[in-house]
């Protein structure tokens, strides 16, 4: 155990104690990592006392609860300055952990091995290109690249390498990169932050190949009041007359 860097697990939350407890449960009964080398770390965007009080059930190292709602950029941010791991796996509150228990193993030393990797990413980006194919103890990691407009930006969140679904990085990550922008709207927040990622030299960013290693169970409680909004038009948009 004393051989293995210690991990920061981010858990970000709002008012979504439900799949809150399904994560960090999975998680804890599926991982092989060993627990004295997690450092388990709650941050929460002032939930409601109902979710809190569900919360406080959970054994977390650290829990960071904002006393106001000031969006995902400030709720990570704050995750990651508390943090003191080597790396930070980072998961939003509604992703169900069912891949391999060693997963964490696996990519913490495939960032060992090459430190141009700067995040492994756990969810398959079909829409983009991969640059190469790197072997690390039997698994497969896609190293990405970006999906740059005529004027080498990227024009949309999908288009770049970064990606706010389950992924690990190393500690350093947003020291080169910059934190979240805070008080912006999310969609806003993460195109910024993958225009920044996509554009370096210094820094690649690839995904774990093979079966899913966390499956999406929040559609329904979005984060983002913009996907809300859109499908609710759609609806309306469907109905006759």
């Amino acid at each position: 155990n004393i051989m293995l860097p210690k991990v920061s697990v981010l858990f970000l939350t709002y008012n979504r104690a439900h799949t809150l407890v399904a994560t960090y449960e999975s998680f804890i009964a599926r991982i092989d990592y060993p627990r004295d080398r997690l450092e388990l770390i709650l941050c929460d965007d002032a939930s409601h006392e109902f979710h809190q009080a569900i919360i406080r059930g959970l054994a977390f190292d650290v829990s960071l609860c904002a006393r106001r709602n000031q969006g995902l950029g400030a709720n990570t941010n704050k995750g990651l300055r508390a943090a003191t791991g080597d790396f930070v796996l980072q998961l939003q509150d509604d992703w169900l952990f069912v891949g391999e228990p060693d997963f964490l193993r696996v990519a913490i030393r495939a960032l060992q091995i090459h430190p141009d990797i700067g995040m492994i990413a756990f969810r398959e980006r079909s829409n983009l290109a991969v640059v190469e194919t790197r072997e690390i103890g039997g698994s497969l990691f896609d190293v990405l690249i970006p999906d740059l407009n005529e004027k080498g930006e990227v024009e949309s969140v999908g288009c770049g390498v970064y990606t706010d679904t389950p992924h690990v990085k190393r500690r350093n990550f947003h020291d080169i990169v910059g934190h979240y922008a805070e008080g912006i709207p999310m969609t806003k927040m993460e195109l910024e932050m993958n225009r920044v990622v996509s554009t370096r030299s210094d820094m690649v960013v690839a995904v774990k190949r093979g079966p899913e290693v966390f499956r999406h169970i929040g559609a329904a409680h979005s984060f983002n009041p913009g996907v809300r909004r859109e499908r609710l038009i759609q609806r309306i948009s469907a109905i006759p007359g």
